[in-house]
C-alpha cells in the first residue's frame, strides 16, 4: 500500500513483547462484544434462560522449549501443549469468555463461576461433570444439563419411561445393578436421591457397549427426556466453533519459543 520496504525483525521485536498478547486479548474482547447473531429457533422452550452457557475446551501442541509453561498432559508424545477453554453463548451464538492454559492443568478451574449461572443454563460434556459444581448452580437458582461419566453409579429413587410411565423395575438400586435392564434404543428417566435430587436420562444406542447417561435438574414436567436429549444437541454449536478456528483460521502448533507471542497468536 504504501510502496515501501519493510524489514521482518522490527515487527518481530514487537510481537515478542508481552504487550502484544495483552492487546491481542483487548482485541477479541471487543470482537467478541460487539460481533452478534441470534440463533435459529427450536421446539425446545428456550424462553425460561437468561443465558445458554456451553463449556468446552480444545487442545493442540506447542513448540517443545515450552513446555515449563505450557505443560502438556501427553509427554511422551507432545511436552508442551496448550488448552484453550470457551465459554459459548447460545443465545447470542458467540464466545463470551475464552482463556489459555497448559494442557495439564484442570478444567474445572476454568469454569465459569456457579454463581453467575442464576436463570441460565449450562451445557457441557462428561469431561466437565463435577456433582458440587452441578449443586451450586442449583443452589444459585441455574440450570443444567451435562453428560455424566458411565461410572457413576448413584441411588436410584424412581423411574419413567420417554412417555412417563413409571418403571417398577427401578426403585431405591445402585444405577450399576440396574444397568443391565436399560433396554436398547430405550430412554429411561430416573430420579436420583442427592441433596438437590437431579434427574439422570439414560439411553443405550443400539452400536455402543454402554448406555449413555446425562444429568440435568429442569424440571420433568416442562423438559421430558427426548427434550434434554435434543436441548444437549445444542453443545455441538461449540464443536463447530473449534473446527471453524482449526479448519478456516489456522490454529494450530505455531513454531515459536516465546510464550506471551505463542498466546498472541491464538
Amino acid at each position: 500500500m504504501t510502496f515501501s520496504d519493510v524489514q521482518y525483525k522490527p515487527f518481530h521485536n514487537q510481537l515478542s513483547k508481552p504487550e502484544f498478547r495483552d492487546m491481542m486479548k483487548r482485541l477479541v474482547a471487543m470482537a467478541m462484544g460487539n460481533w452478534q447473531q441470534q440463533i435459529l429457533g427450536t421446539d425446545v422452550n428456550l424462553s425460561m434462560f437468561e443465558q445458554i452457557v456451553v463449556q468446552d475446551g480444545s487442545s493442540f501442541a506447542v513448540h517443545d522449549s515450552l513446555s515449563d509453561v505450557f505443560k502438556g498432559r501427553f509427554t511422551t508424545i507432545s511436552p508442551a501443549a496448550v488448552e484453550i477453554h470457551v465459554s459459548w453463548d447460545m443465545l447470542s451464538s458467540q464466545p463470551h469468555a475464552v482463556s489459555v492454559s497448559a494442557d495439564s492443568k484442570a478444567e474445572y478451574d476454568y469454569l465459569p463461576p456457579a454463581a453467575s449461572l442464576g436463570n441460565k443454563l449450562f451445557l457441557a460434556d462428561r469431561g466437565y461433570f463435577k456433582l458440587s459444581y452441578l449443586r451450586d448452580i442449583h443452589a444459585s437458582g441455574g440450570f443444567y444439563t451435562v453428560r455424566a461419566k458411565t461410572t457413576s453409579n448413584p441411588l436410584v429413587a424412581a423411574a419413567y419411561t420417554a412417555k412417563g410411565k413409571r418403571l417398577k423395575r427401578f426403585k431405591s438400586v445402585s444405577l450399576k445393578k440396574v444397568k443391565a435392564h436399560i433396554r436398547r434404543s430405550e430412554v429411561v428417566d430416573m430420579d436420583v436421591e442427592n441433596p438437590h435430587g437431579y434427574r439422570m436420562i439414560a439411553s443405550w444406542p443400539k452400536d455402543k457397549n454402554e448406555p449413555t447417561y446425562w444429568v440435568t435438574n429442569l424440571p420433568r414436567s416442562e423438559y421430558p427426556a427426548n427434550s434434554i436429549i435434543k436441548l444437549y444437541g445444542l453443545r455441538w454449536q461449540i464443536e463447530l466453533l473449534f473446527k471453524e478456528w482449526k479448519s478456516y483460521c489456522n490454529l494450530r502448533k505455531f513454531n515459536t519459543r516465546k510464550a506471551s507471542m505463542m498466546e498472541g497468536l491464538i
